[in-house]
């Protein structure tokens, strides 16, 4: 997959009109504090992107696209997006979503279009009106603020990961991927794999369970802002599954980040029963629905 540094894609355009005149610029860093501003009106619908800027910045290389944005007459931002294969956005008028979506059309790189259900259609008239959309995969977005079940017990042991834990938590990550995926990462990227692990073990953002050094359970924390905190890649080991751990960890999750004043959130498959359960056991409430296609 040919992947677009910032540079590259303000070269090749830098502005993107759509009908209604709305344009969809690229960012720079001057627009950090204001872009920030903006994702905090709606901060568990933006933990991913507003957790991205505040890691990396407006601007950066580990950014797999290019920050754009939005502005109404006023020159106030009405949308904030990361265009490249992995697309998302927030914008409060559909005239953004339309710029942004024309802004796309001039991408090759895009492989995948994430957003709220209702604002996905609206987008796809304006990024390909010719062709059908395939169908989409929908997504709840779940959120922490619901009561714990009351057979629930916290684990005390969970903590953050360090470096000797790394070996098991590449395992489980690579068992993951190979479980979404079909493609296992340690046979195709070996040691790329281990170093994006251990670089988000490096910065604290790995969660883990041991028992006498053996990993029961592991999730990464992907966005983390000063209202939330966004969770991916929870995995047990086979010998503890059953046990109603992955419950467990969420709630201890969900406990341990309220106290700092923070919402604990995630997606989950709308169809998806066993984890409907799991989550609402340990205090999660639906929160928004939203959409993934493939392109």
């Amino acid at each position: 997959m040919n992947i677009f540094t910032n540079t590259q894609y303000a070269k090749s355009a830098a502005l993107y009109p759509n009908n209604s005149g709305i344009n969809a610029e690229p960012l720079t860093e001057d627009n950090k504090q204001e872009a920030l501003m903006f994702l905090s009106l709606h901060p568990v619908n933006t933990v991913i992107l507003s957790g991205w800027i505040r890691d990396h910045g407006i601007v950066s290389p580990k950014h797999r696209g290019t920050y754009y944005g939005c502005r109404n007459d006023n020159g106030d931002l009405t949308g904030v997006a990361i265009i490249g294969p992995n697309l998302l956005f927030e914008a409060t008028t559909d005239d953004a979503v339309g710029a942004f979506a024309q802004c796309a059309r001039e991408c090759p790189d895009v492989r995948m279009i994430f957003a709220k259900k209702e604002e996905l259609d609206i987008f796809w008239r304006h990024y390909r009106p010719e062709v059908e959309m395939p169908e989409p995969s929908t997504q709840r977005l779940i959120r922490s603020g619901g009561p714990i079940s009351s057979n629930v017990e916290i684990i005390n042991e969970l903590r953050i990961a360090n470096a000797d834990d790394l070996d098991q938590i590449v395992s489980a990550h690579a068992e993951m991927v190979f479980a979404e995926t079909g493609v296992d990462p340690l046979a195709t990227d070996a040691d790329g794999f281990r170093t994006r692990c251990a670089a988000r073990v490096d910065v604290g953002r790995v969660w883990v369970w041991m028992k006498e050094g053996e990993l029961v359970v592991k999730t990464d924390i992907i966005g983390d802002t000063p209202e939330a905190v966004y969770l991916e890649g929870l995995w047990v080991n086979p010998k503890e599954r059953g046990k109603r751990i992955s419950t467990r960890c969420m709630a201890s999750l969900s406990e341990m980040f309220t106290k700092e004043s923070k919402t604990v959130c995630g997606f989950v498959d709308a169809d998806h029963v066993l984890a409907d359960s799991l989550y609402r056991n340990a205090g999660f409430t639906d929160f928004a629905e939203y959409a993934k296609v493939y392109v």
